[in-house]
């Protein structure tokens, strides 16, 4: 099924599909799990990205090897 078939389409206006998909986070917990990753990395890598989506981490990875 792709992103324009009727079923997905239409489903964004059916009753009860509404939800909030933003959950806000302490700023605290992100920063202390990418400091436990970096720890357990050589000194090399010293830098942590996290990303929403696959795609959004797929574009990341192929910006990152291309410099």
């Amino acid at each position: 099924m792709g992103h324009c078939h009727p079923y997905v389409v239409d489903a964004p206006d059916a009753p009860g599909t509404h939800a909030h998909t933003h959950h806000p986070v302490s700023a605290e917990l992100p920063l202390q799990l990418a400091e436990e990753l970096l720890a357990t990395m050589p000194p090399e890598l010293g830098n942590v990205v996290f990303t929403c989506t696959g795609s959004e981490a797929n574009d990341l990875a192929v910006r990152v090897s291309r410099r």
